[in-house]
């Protein structure tokens, strides 16, 4: 039975391959990265800081930093992400947490760590991040703000319809009528089998109806308008979707960054942040 390992002989071509060729200077790779390693004492969040100094002095300044993860399931990288995290927000490097996850659905967890709800569910809005280490990130975010830190957290996907249910929500709340196209949408994706034809229409709609006027100087009035702005993302993204390219990852990727970045000045210009996402994410962003 052929158990997919690989020949006990190897063509010398195919070892030649997978020889690191030298450096310029004419040291191995290897030997080079020993040389300018400097050695982690663990990913244990509870681990004091003193091996990280070099690494957040590297990025003293920075007001957006992408953490990525090879997978969506090891510990080691989840433990080490709350472990730096914990530091940069120790540090005043960090004020908003952004998750590889809905804008609107992330909403919830930023009020359990902003000490507005005392209910912490760990549901499928934070699929597939459904983990130890990010439940005991969340809690350890309250205790910091409870303490008298503040930091938020908060989401920059679009793959859901929910932005718009929010924002209609939080507008009715203000008293401010919502344009009459919105409510209709919203009861509408509510219905099964809806076509591209109707995402199509629903687009144009979108596009032709005029957003309700809101002071942007306002933090609540950038909340709701990024929240609207997403079903509008999700529309587009919907419409691409099944595409045989790249067009709808490239896409959700720009509107990731984007979405991340008016998260930021959401709270503020000052506002520094630290996206948690998977490496084909921070890397396109970056």
């Amino acid at each position: 039975m052929d158990d997919h390992r690989p020949s006990a002989s190897p063509p010398r071509q195919s070892e030649e391959r997978l020889q690191a060729p030298p450096c310029r200077i004419g040291v191995p790779r290897r030997e080079q990265l020993q040389a300018q390693a400097i050695p982690l004492a663990g990913a244990d969040p509870d681990i004091t800081e003193d091996d990280l100094a070099p690494l957040l002095e590297r990025l003293a300044g920075a007001w957006l930093i992408g953490l990525g993860e090879a997978t969506h399931g090891d510990h080691e990288s989840f433990a080490f992400k709350q472990r730096l995290i914990q530091s940069l927000v120790r540090r005043g490097q960090c004020d908003v947490v952004i998750f590889e996850r809905g804008v609107a659905e992330m909403d919830a967890y930023d009020r359990y760590v902003t000490g507005q709800t005392d209910t912490l569910t760990i549901g499928g809005q934070l699929y597939p991040w459904v983990t130890e280490e990010v439940r005991d990130l969340l809690r350890w975010l309250r205790a910091w703000n409870a303490d008298g830190g503040w930091v938020w957290f908060a989401g920059m996907d679009m793959q859901s319809p929910q932005g718009l249910s929010l924002a209609l929500r939080l507008l009715d709340e203000l008293g401010i009528v919502a344009p009459i196209a919105w409510p209709m949408l919203e009861q509408e994706v509510s219905e099964p089998g809806l076509t591209t034809d109707w995402y199509a229409g629903a687009l144009e709609r979108w596009r032709e109806t005029a957003p309700p006027s809101l002071d942007l100087r306002e933090e609540h009035c950038r909340w709701i308008t990024l929240l609207a702005d997403t079903f509008r993302q999700w529309l587009e993204v919907r419409l691409l979707a099944g595409q045989p390219d790249s067009r709808p990852w490239m896409l959700r990727d720009q509107f990731m960054a984007g979405n991340a970045l008016a998260q930021l000045a959401r709270f503020g210009p000052d506002t520094k942040g630290v996206i948690w996402a998977h490496n084909g994410h921070v890397g396109m962003f970056g």
